[in-house]
C-alpha cells in the first residue's frame, strides 16, 4: 500500500541513507572503494550477499523482474467467458503456486 497523498519521504531529494551514500563516495571516492573492496571480500569469505545487495538497492535501486505468465506447456492462456466467482476461483489457485507466492515475496 503507498503512503498518503502529498507524502513526500520517498522522493529522491528525500531519500536521505542514499544522499548520503553518495556524499561520501563523491566527497572520498578511494575510502569508498576500500570499504566496498573490503565488503565484497567479507562476501567472498562468508557466501553472505545481503549487505551489498542493500547498498546496491539504496544507491542503484531495485533492479526490475519481469514476469511472464503462460498456459499449459508455454503456450496462450486460455480463457473464456466465465462468472465472477469461477474467476475468483481461478485467481485463488494461481496465487497458491510457489513460484507465484515467491514474486509476491509470501513466506
Amino acid at each position: 500500500m503507498g503512503g498518503t497523498i502529498g507524502n513526500k519521504n520517498a522522493v529522491k531529494e528525500n531519500r536521505l541513507f542514499s544522499n548520503a551514500l553518495r556524499r561520501r563516495y563523491v566527497q572520498n571516492p578511494e575510502k569508498m572503494a576500500a570499504i566496498i573492496d573490503k565488503l565484497c571480500a567479507k562476501a567472498e569469505e562468508t557466501g553472505e550477499l545481503s549487505h551489498i545487495r542493500e547498498i546496491m538497492d539504496r544507491v542503484d535501486g531495485r533492479s526490475i523482474q519481469a514476469t511472464e505468465l503462460t498456459g499449459a506447456d508455454g503456450g496462450p492462456i486460455e480463457y473464456s467467458d466465465a462468472t465472477k466467482d469461477e474467476l475468483e476461483a481461478k485467481i485463488r489457485e494461481f496465487q497458491k503456486l510457489p513460484h507465484i507466492r515467491a514474486l509476491a515475496g509470501a513466506k
